[in-house]
């Protein structure tokens, strides 16, 4: 479910990023982002969406905005499910007896139980997604930072695993952006985006993520093709491949990788677990990545593609044949 995060943080704000979220299947309002817990403008932004919504009011420990003391916030808790929304994300702090009380109340609001963790992803994902099961909630998320790609992939492959319809799972920070994308691939519950600004680093505009990386074709089927590098940031390689796609109406995305010479051995280890198909390789990879083809057709001592073909790692080179051909021309 393709979620716009709405932060406000006044009415007018709001409606307008709502406007925009052209494409989404769900909102998120982020209560704690709003400049007042006033229930007839939250009431006003439930009507003007008319679809699904979810409501959170996240504390600042859990990287929210709001500073009331407990007390206060189960109060305004209590208030806010009285609106009925679809769906209200409660961080996993939250009393379980409280959670009871406002399921018998509202037994048509499903309740997300989140953990986050802004520092790091932890190697026991899923003895953290074990413990946050309980009788009253319906879905469980897990949002970790990646503080590189590798972190990515492990929360990549937790989702892989999973596929159980209760999990959402998102590797916050940018080298997270990558798994955000193929994160539908594996039925990831919910995929977060922003409209106009970002509620969470590594979070994709939701423009980017229809009208670049088709994310509504994304399925089960659909083929990977990454480019391999590092920086990548600048690159619009993603752009032009994602509108060849599309094009040829190919069941594939092409997703940039932020990846460092010394996470490559971990990174191929990982590579035969999803479905990609080949890699773009740029600086400062060419020549590292040798090592971990199948075979070399080039043999000219660097490698700028990857083909995946039978389960093997097929290197290639088009940086010498096109630099011959231009010296040809003249």
């Amino acid at each position: 479910m393709l979620t716009a995060v709405i932060t406000g943080p006044d009415l007018f704000s709001a409606k307008r990023q709502i406007k925009n979220a052209i494409g989404a299947e769900a909102i998120e309002l982020r209560l704690d982002f709003l400049d007042s817990i006033d229930l007839e403008k939250i009431t006003k932004l439930q009507k003007y969406w008319g679809k699904t919504i979810i409501f959170s009011l996240r504390k600042k420990e859990n990287g929210g905005k709001y500073l009331q003391p407990e007390k206060k916030r189960y109060f305004d808790l209590a208030r806010l499910f009285s609106l009925k929304p679809n769906f209200f994300d409660l961080e996993h702090d939250t009393s379980l007896e409280f959670i009871e009380k406002m399921k018998n109340l509202y037994p048509d609001v499903k309740i997300i139980f989140s953990y986050h963790n802004f520092l790091n992803t932890p190697p026991n994902l899923n003895e953290i997604y074990e413990n946050l099961k309980n009788p009253f909630t319906d879905l469980y998320k897990i949002s970790t930072f990646a503080n590189n790609s590798i972190d990515a992939l492990r929360v990549l492959d937790f989702i892989k695993e999973k596929q159980d319809g209760k999990l959402i799972a998102v590797p916050m920070g940018e080298s997270g952006s990558f798994a955000r994308v193929l994160s539908k691939i594996y039925k990831n519950k919910i995929t977060y985006t922003y409209v106009d600004k970002k509620s969470a680093a590594g979070q994709i505009s939701i423009s980017d993520l229809t009208d670049v990386y088709n994310f509504k074709n994304i399925n089960e089927n659909t083929q990977v093709y990454a480019l391999l590098g590092y920086p990548i940031d600048q690159s619009i390689s993603h752009v032009f491949h994602n509108t060849e796609f599309l094009k040829q109406n190919k069941n594939a995305v092409y997703i940039k990788i932020n990846l460092q010479g010394h996470e490559l051995p971990i990174f191929f280890s990982y590579v035969k677990k999803f479905p990609f198909k080949g890699f773009s390789v740029t600086m400062p990879l060419k020549e590292k990545v040798i090592s971990f083809v199948d075979e070399d057709k080039m043999n000219i001592g660097a490698i700028n593609t990857i083909s995946l073909q039978n389960q093997k790692l097929v290197g290639f080179n088009t940086d010498g044949v096109a630099a011959l051909a231009a010296i040809e021309r003249k």
